[in-house]
């Protein structure tokens, strides 16, 4: 009786074992890419719309600290084919095609956050910040899509948001 209980859990065991190596087999880097793709075309991202000569500012909020930290904060970089362009580290504004925008350094982030229209946000540990987005008077028309992270010695925070800029 038990060397057959023994062969029962023998048998059991090895077909589970090649059941879980058979699935894990099956996946597909280009159904993992796909998938990534997919998920990215189903993200709601804020859009800034401005036209030359215009300063627009875009409100977000994170739970991620706006103020000092060893992770570097706030930092921007470019995306092309859905990819940021670079780690964006540290990387306070950006500037193309006649389109600057930045990111608050600490002490702008901390001063804004705190404003006390934002009490609500800070009840629950979230900070409001901005971006600020200027086109220049001969910015040319088109889009930035661009990478934003927050990196703080508690985590990384980050999104994504597009700037189109339309003729006058």
């Amino acid at each position: 009786m038990p060397r057959l209980f023994l062969m029962a859990l023998l048998l059991s065991l090895t077909s589970i074992s090649f059941f879980a190596l058979s699935m894990a087999q099956d996946v597909n880097p280009a159904s993992v890419e796909q998938s990534q793709s997919k998920a990215k075309k189903l993200a709601i991202v804020p859009l800034v719309i401005v036209k030359p000569g215009e300063t627009k500012e875009l409100t977000l909020s994170t739970w991620c600290t706006v103020g000092v930290t060893r992770g570097g904060g706030f930092g921007l970089t470019e995306m092309r084919d859905g990819k940021p362009t670079g780690s964006g580290h540290d990387v306070k504004s950006y500037s193309r095609g006649g389109v600057d925008i930045s990111v608050p350094d600490f002490e702008q982030g901390t001063e804004f956050a705190s404003s006390p229209e934002f009490a609500a946000l800070k009840k629950l540990d979230i900070d409001a910040f901005k971006v600020t987005v200027s086109a220049s008077p001969d910015a040319k028309p088109g889009l930035l899509e661009m990478h934003l992270v927050d990196s703080t010695c508690s985590g990384h925070c980050k999104t994504d948001f597009r700037v189109l800029v339309v003729a006058r």
